[in-house]
Formats: C-alpha cells, sequence, structure tokens
C-alpha cells in the first residue's frame, strides 16, 4: 500500500486532498500594519468553511529596535486578536538577526492574518489551509 501524500511542517502533518493545501504568505518592506499576502501577492482571507494553521513564523527585522505583532481580524491591515508577538531590542543601526520560529495559531474563516512592524522588516509565514 503507498504511503499518503502529506503537506506540513515538522510534527504537524495532514494528508494532501483536495482541501487542505500548504502554504505561504508574507509582507515585505513592511513598516506599518497590513495583511499577508498570498502567492498572487493579494490580501489573504481565510475562505468560508476553511481555516489556516499557522505552524512556521519568520521574521527578517530590518532597523534595530525591531519586532512584529501578528494578529487576526475579519478586516484586512488594522490590528486584531493578537497571536504572536516578537521584539528585537538591538539597540544597533544594522539589520539584526532573523527569527524562526515553529509556531502553531488557528486562524478563523473570515478572517486576515495581519502583521505590524515595530520599525521596518519582513515577515513570513508557511501554514496549512484546511477544512474547519
Amino acid at each position: 500500500m503507498a504511503e499518503p501524500v502529506v503537506v506540513g511542517y515538522g510534527q504537524n502533518k495532514w494528508v494532501k486532498d483536495a482541501n487542505t493545501k500548504a502554504m505561504g504568505l508574507f509582507a515585505y518592506s513592511l513598516s506599518s500594519i497590513e495583511a499577508l499576502h498570498d502567492d498572487n501577492n493579494n490580501d489573504y482571507q481565510v475562505p468560508a468553511g476553511k481555516k489556516f494553521i499557522v505552524l512556521r513564523i519568520d521574521v527578517i527585522p530590518r532597523d534595530d529596535s525591531s519586532g512584529v505583532i501578528l494578529t487576526q481580524d475579519s478586516s484586512a491591515g488594522v490590528s486584531g486578536t493578537r497571536f504572536y508577538g516578537y521584539n528585537d531590542n538591538g539597540g544597533g543601526s544594522t539589520p539584526t538577526t532573523p527569527v524562526s520560529i515553529d509556531y502553531y495559531a488557528t486562524i478563523d474563516a473570515g478572517n486576515y492574518i495581519n502583521a505590524q512592524m515595530i520599525s521596518y522588516g519582513n515577515v513570513s509565514i508557511f501554514g496549512v489551509e484546511t477544512d474547519a
């Protein structure tokens, strides 16, 4: 019997089917609050009947004392319910160390994932969109 095809990251796996897909979302050159984008550079909103599970977060601060707050909300580009926060009090004037963290958070149907940089930088996340 063939092994099923799975998607996911680390220990978190789902059987890949028509209703489950792995996705990367991003916001580059972020200096204010905005929704994360999909591969087509559109604001990503979790579709009705689905949920998005965040499995990995990557933050690349581009300024001293950078940090990021990630929230979910039914509107794009606004502060909402916080699910992750990171602050690098680097104190220098050059880009600080990138942060990559394995994570697990569920984003509800109808919500956007909004990122707010404390200073300036890039944010990307990897996760799975699946049935709610």
